[in-house]
């Protein structure tokens, strides 16, 4: 018998199967770990076939790792798909669904008893009066084993962590369902929502350790049906032939995988529906541009709340513009103006009011004080800041004090950009009686706390429960942020702030407000925000409305040429040169051949071993202009 090995080995002219001699006796399956020689050294590989042809295999398998079956052929094929449609190998993808082996945990979640099936329990839905055209016959084709994809947004009323758990209570009667968040306390409120609805939901969370991975790993491929809720790697949970992937908040860049080939979890559950009966569902408050595409193309298809619906349902959004009377220096341009003071005071009497900035720290860039230019780093070219009151400027990259201005010569400087600790101290001159508390990644909160309180957040820490008010302060920094998809994310950011106010409370955005972005907030359109601006870049030609190879090599490499070479009508954009790198985009109508010319260079520079430095990414979400 000759087994089929994909050997854990990640370079690109490696990305095939090696095929084994099983030895007499030994148990070996399609699906198991086995220990094979390779390269005069021993790897872990995978069996993915069994065939009786002799005339390629060289060598034993050396020992069988574990009798479990590990990676069934459906979730090899999803495995092969994700790998080819980001021009990545077999290995690199492989490494996000097969945890590294923990024999204990395995050994005892394998004499566990089964989990036992979902019965949910009846409870009012979130989504009971809220008409959504199309879930119904969503929901009933589902039910038929019909493989659809579909996409839904919510107003800000509605929880989406309460919303998400009805639909995974009505789809589970029909298949697993898999629920991928962006973050771990979304995982932690959704795995509640289930459970207050009857549901004992399976976690997977990236920082789990070896152990819980793996015993959590093999109660997944061992359930019949069950409900499975973690952040992204949980797209690729082994669970049965027949389900649902719902994907929550697809915009969210946590959802996108660091490390090559920088997947996104989107793409693999849409991915999933291809080699598998299986459906996607994707649940935000917002559209992003990407899913747009895929509503333009056919390849989801939109369920939607009436518009007067969604305007009922929303929180209430009113721009205040930054800028007042000219003639008044005092009030020539103010960061939180009068009329949001007096707002925050009227709201401080009943609750807590969220206070949102755009980064944490102190202060976070500047200019210097006799030219106005931006101050950057003489030596690494990074962003001036100031960590706290009273410090000298140092660079945020690279830590380096000594600064003086590149254009004046200057070393005075203004503030630019307020982080939420200078935003904290400025709120305590204002409201000296008032509790007030920064929340961010480093000092989280999570639920909203009783009573007038002040909290200064940022993007994506918003504690669970409804303020009174929420102010949205650096709007313009936000925008100006280099990136294509700058004003879509900071619409997305702005809708999870108004999702956590109260329905008869408001929102109060300190900005401008011709901004497209803030007119969408305000105007509670966030599905017509993403229509326009994915017309607007299909006119200039640009993602998602085509496709991207971003490559990054040392100077003088001429992979992206290599890669432009290979695809008829590619348009070239670059090189911008960072340090000793430089970055290019390759721009084509089409996946299919840009995916191929990128993947034929890998494999030609992994063969001449001339890869070192060069990292490519196909349809990054986050793109530099």
């Amino acid at each position: 018998m000759i087994a089929a090995v994909a050997v854990d080995v990640a370079l690109p002219h490696l990305d095939r199967t090696f095929d084994y001699r099983v030895p007499e006796g030994m148990a070996v399956a399609v699906g198991v770990r086995v220990r094979v020689a390779f390269a005069g050294r021993l790897v872990t590989g995978i069996v993915l076939a069994l065939h009786d042809d002799a005339s390629h295999a060289t060598a034993d398998i050396r020992a069988l790792v574990s009798p479990a079956t590990v990676l069934t052929q459906t979730m090899a094929a999803l495995v092969r798909a994700v790998a080819d449609r980001y021009a990545g190998t077999f290995a690199d993808v492989v490494r996000f669904v097969v945890p590294p082996r923990h024999a204990r945990a395995e050994t005892a979640a394998l004499a566990a008893p089964l989990a036992p099936l979902p019965t949910p329990q009846p409870i009012a839905s979130s989504l009971a009066a809220l008409p959504v055209r199309g879930l119904d016959a969503f929901m009933a084709r589902h039910a038929r084993g019909e493989a659809l994809a579909a996409c839904l947004e919510l107003p800000t009323v509605i929880d989406v962590h309460d919303a998400v758990a009805d639909l995974a209570v009505g789809l589970v009667a029909h298949g697993s369902v898999i629920v991928v968040a962006p973050a771990a306390r979304d995982v932690d409120a959704l795995a509640a929502a289930l459970d207050a609805r009857g549901v004992s939901a399976l976690v997977m969370r990236a920082g789990d350790g070896p152990s819980a991975r793996q015993r959590v790993f093999t109660a997944v491929s061992r359930a019949e049906r069950c409900v499975v809720v973690g952040t992204r790697a949980a797209a690729f949970a082994p669970v049965g032939e027949r389900g649902t992937t719902i994907v929550l908040g697809d915009g969210d860049d946590a959802l996108v995988e660091a490390q090559a080939p920088g997947w996104h979890a989107r793409e693999v559950a849409l991915l999933r529906g291809t080699v598998q009966s299986w459906s996607t569902l994707l649940v935000s408050h917002h559209r992003s541009v990407e899913v747009a595409a895929h509503v333009a193309a056919g390849t989801v298809r939109p369920l939607e709340v009436p518009r007067e619906a969604w305007r009922r349902a929303s929180v209430r959004c009113e721009a205040v513009p930054e800028r007042y009377d000219d003639a008044d220096p005092l009030l020539h341009r103010l960061r939180i103006p009068p009329s949001a003071f007096r707002a925050m005071r009227e709201a401080l009497r009943t609750g807590p009011v969220l206070v949102s900035v755009a980064q944490r720290g102190y202060v976070t860039a500047v200019r210097c004080a006799g030219c106005r230019e931006s101050a950057r780093c003489t030596a690494c070219g990074g962003p001036i800041g100031v960590a706290a009151e009273g410090a000298a400027p140092r660079c945020r990259w690279c830590g380096t004090a000594a600064w003086s201005c590149t254009w004046c010569g200057g070393t005075r400087v203004l503030f630019r950009a307020l982080g939420g600790e200078r935003t904290r101290e400025e709120l305590g001159r204002a409201f000296p009686d008032v509790p007030i508390r920064v929340v961010d990644a480093e000092h989280p909160l999570p639920t909203m706390p009783e009573g007038p309180h002040l909290l200064v957040v940022t993007p994506g820490a918003e504690p669970r429960g409804r303020a009174v008010l929420g102010v949205i302060l650096d709007v313009e920094t936000v925008l100006a942020r280099h990136d294509l998809n700058a004003a879509s994310e900071a619409l997305r950011r702005w809708l999870e702030v108004a999702a956590r106010v109260q329905p008869d409370g408001r929102v109060l955005v300190v900005g401008s407000p011709t901004a497209p972005a803030v007119q969408a907030l305000v105007r509670a359109d966030p599905v017509g925000f993403a229509d326009r601006e994915l017309a607007a870049r299909t006119v200039a030609g640009l993602p998602p409305a085509v496709h991207c190879a971003l490559i990054e090599a040392p100077v003088g490499t001429p992979a992206a040429r290599e890669v432009a070479d290979g695809v008829a009508a590619a348009r070239v954009l670059g090189p911008v040169v960072r340090s000793d790198a430089e970055r290019w985009l390759i721009l084509h109508a089409e996946l299919v051949p840009l995916r191929a010319a990128v993947r034929a260079m890998v494999v030609r520079r992994s063969a001449g071993k001339t890869l070192a430095g060069i990292a490519v990414r196909l349809d990054p979400l986050e793109l530099a202009t």
